[in-house]
């Protein structure tokens, strides 16, 4: 316990050093900094993106916004906010970054782009241009307010990054330029960010098969070899969580104490399990690579049931997992380490709801990889006023999470109002949610 204090004093102290370094980095605009406190442009990017981050209220307030009218528009907000952690600077991303940042706006090459796997990504860009000359950081803040104020806006259908808990690094690339507008060609700033999660799309794929597994087993026969009969079903669904992820990167290869990882990360549960499977599986697409590690993964854990509980705990409500594949031309050589545990409800007047949204492409009903639908927006409708209360954007496995009051009718649709889909879900508890949506 004592550790886990000092590690949630650390966090604490993190964000007001932040604060107070960023107090004094930060100056009105067009102003120049002293060459003492200045740092590289990429640096002041991710140091404004994470001053946003530890405050994103009291920064709305410094742009003119009024904080009780936001938390009335956006009521969501206040629980979201306490989920935000300071972005980590990759140097992938960086790469990433600089790539797509690269092209000479007066060329006609290809632009450059680079694949990823991560279960959630995004990005912000910009173009500012000017006469003679304009502060980098300037530029920036521009930027990056634009980009705030969008997903502050409630009928915002778009990513929200900046304020986004599931984004957890961070890569820029900035560079001066000169860009052509009606008036001829100005100077110019580049900017541009990448952020994604911490977590791989195929990692997110098989969390999404458990759960599905979890809330119906009776199903399993249509996409699993194996008999689930034996399980009851209707257990609730268990919720991405990074401090078991960070956990079980660590188990992917050392023996440790799992409980202690996990509180050292900050897991402030008292009760986790862990399980682990290693395959050595013929090439294949990452999805496919998914299905084969989750079928692993289940009969291993059937076998050891009910001595091993490690994901058929009707009481889990949080998981971490974590995917190493080391490939060569031949076969794929694939580990896996899932760690679940559980987390008490601090505010039980609200539940979540981990969400699945797939195309359903061999017509089955139920969800396999390569079916699910990405960076489709999802509109909640409260049904006691028939008013949308909230918008999210499911991520590259298709998933979304949502945090809602109890006892309230909801309506979970996705498309365009003349072509709606969705379902209706009556949220007293946390709840797996499903949706077949045409491709």
């Amino acid at each position: 316990m004592k550790k886990l204090q000092n590690i949630w004093a650390q966090k604490i102290w993190i964000r007001v050093c932040l604060v107070a370094a960023f107090s004094v980095l930060l100056l009105e605009p067009g102003s120049a900094p002293a060459a003492a406190t200045r740092i590289s442009n990429e640096e002041y990017v991710t140091a404004l993106v994470n001053h946003i981050r530890v405050d994103p209220l009291g920064y709305a307030e410094r742009l003119g916004y009024n904080r009780l009218s936001l938390l009335q528009q956006l009521p969501w907000l206040s629980g979201a906010l306490h989920d935000l952690d300071l972005l980590s600077v990759s140097d992938f991303l960086n790469q990433q970054a600089t790539a797509l940042n690269s092209t000479d706006p007066f060329a006609t090459g290809p632009v450059i782009t680079v694949n990823t796997d991560y279960a959630s990504a995004g990005d912000v860009s910009g173009v500012v241009s000017f006469n003679n000359f304009m502060d980098p950081w300037e530029a920036i803040g521009i930027v990056i307010n634009n980009q705030f104020k969008k997903e502050l806006d409630p009928a915002y259908e778009g990513k929200r990054i900046i304020i986004g808990s599931e984004y957890k690094l961070i890569g820029t690339s900035f560079r001066a330029g000169r860009s052509q507008v009606r008036t001829g060609p100005k100077n110019a700033y580049y900017l541009f960010i990448t952020f994604a999660s911490s977590q791989l799309k195929s990692e997110v794929q098989v969390v999404n098969m458990i759960n599905q597994l979890r809330a119906n087993p009776s199903d399993s026969y249509k996409y699993l070899s194996l008999n689930t009969g034996f399980l009851s079903g209707g257990y609730g669904p268990l919720f991405l969580n990074d401090a078991l992820a960070s956990t079980a990167r660590i188990g992917l290869s050392a023996l440790i104490d799992i409980l202690a990882h996990a509180r050292y990360f900050g897991f402030p549960g008292i009760h986790v399990a862990d399980s682990s499977v290693i395959e050595t599986l013929p090439k294949a697409d990452p999805g496919q690579l998914a299905l084969w590690m989750f079928s692993s993964f289940i009969l291993n854990e059937i076998k050891s049931y009910p001595a091993r509980n490690g994901i058929f705990n009707p009481d889990w409500n949080e998981i971490g997992p974590a995917l190493y594949n080391v490939s060569n031309p031949a076969y794929d050589h694939v580990k896996m380490t899932v760690v679940s545990g559980r987390t008490e409800n601090q505010t039980p007047e609200v539940s979540r709801v981990y969400g699945v949204v797939f195309t359903d492409i061999d017509l089955n009903g139920v969800y396999t990889p390569g079916e699910e639908a990405q960076d489709r927006v999802i509109s909640v409708y409260d049904m006691r006023t028939r008013a949308r209360i909230r918008t999210v954007v499911t991520n590259m496995a298709g998933q979304f999470s949502l945090s809602l009051p109890n006892n309230v009718e909801y309506s979970i649709q996705t498309g365009a109002e003349t072509n709606r889909e969705g379902k209706l879900i009556f949220l007293t508890t946390d709840r797996y949610f499903d949706l077949v949506v045409k491709k």
